[in-house]
C-alpha cells in the first residue's frame, strides 16, 4: 500500500504536492525562484552541475518562466517549515515513458539527515506510479562521488557518458519498486 499523499496544490501549473516520509514536495513557484537561485549560486552546488556560472535574478526569472510551459515538474523540498533543497523532473516524455531527475541541498543544516532519500522515493513513486513513466535518467558529475554512491543506492546504473566530464545514470520502474521497501526502511 502507498501511502504518499497527492495534493492538488492551489497553483496554476497544475503539478501536485507530495508529501510523505515527514517531508513535502511543493511545487516550485514564483516566490520560491529566489531562495533555488541563491542555493544553486552556492559552490558545493554548482560545482557539479553543468552549468556552472552564476545565475543572475535575471536569468533565474527567465527561467522559471521557460519552465512553465514545459514537460517537467520542479518541487522545493520541504520539512516542516523549512526550505531545503530542490528536486525535479524535466523532459518527461510521454512517448518514450521517460523523464530526467536532478536533485540540490542548498540548506546545509539538512545535509545527511536523509530528506535526500525521501525526496528521492517521492519524487520517483510519483514518477512511475502517477505519471506511469518506465525509466528515469540522471546526469551526475563524474567527479562527485557522492551522487555516485547515492544514485547507487536508488538503485540507478550507469548507462552511458554524456561527455567527459558527466555520466548518465538509469533506474527503470521494476527496479524502483523491487528496492522501495529497502529504501523506506532506511528512513525509520
Amino acid at each position: 500500500m502507498d501511502l504518499t499523499k497527492q495534493i492538488r496544490p492551489s497553483n496554476h501549473s497544475g503539478i501536485m504536492e507530495l508529501k510523505n516520509y515527514g517531508i513535502t514536495l511543493e511545487p516550485l513557484n514564483i516566490e520560491s525562484i529566489e531562495t533555488v537561485r541563491i542555493w544553486r549560486n552556492q559552490t558545493q552546488v554548482n560545482q557539479f552541475m553543468d552549468y556552472q556560472k552564476i545565475i543572475s535574478k535575471e536569468e533565474q526569472l527567465d527561467w522559471f518562466k521557460k519552465i512553465q510551459n514545459s514537460n517537467s515538474e520542479y518541487y522545493i523540498i520541504k520539512k516542516g517549515n523549512d526550505q531545503i533543497g530542490m528536486i525535479h523532473l524535466n523532459q518527461i516524455n510521454n512517448t518514450t515513458k521517460s523523464a530526467e531527475a536532478g536533485i540540490f541541498i542548498g540548506n546545509n543544516d539538512f545535509n545527511g539527515t536523509g530528506i535526500t532519500l525521501g525526496a528521492s522515493l517521492l519524487l520517483l513513486n510519483h514518477a512511475f506510479t502517477t505519471l506511469e513513466l518506465e525509466i528515469i535518467y540522471a546526469k551526475v558529475k563524474n567527479s562527485n562521488s557522492n551522487a555516485i554512491k547515492y544514485n547507487q543506492l536508488l538503485g540507478f546504473t550507469e548507462d552511458n557518458p554524456f561527455n567527459s566530464e558527466f555520466t548518465i545514470w538509469k533506474i527503470m520502474n521494476t527496479t524502483f519498486f523491487d528496492i522501495k521497501p529497502k529504501l523506506i526502511q532506511l528512513l525509520y
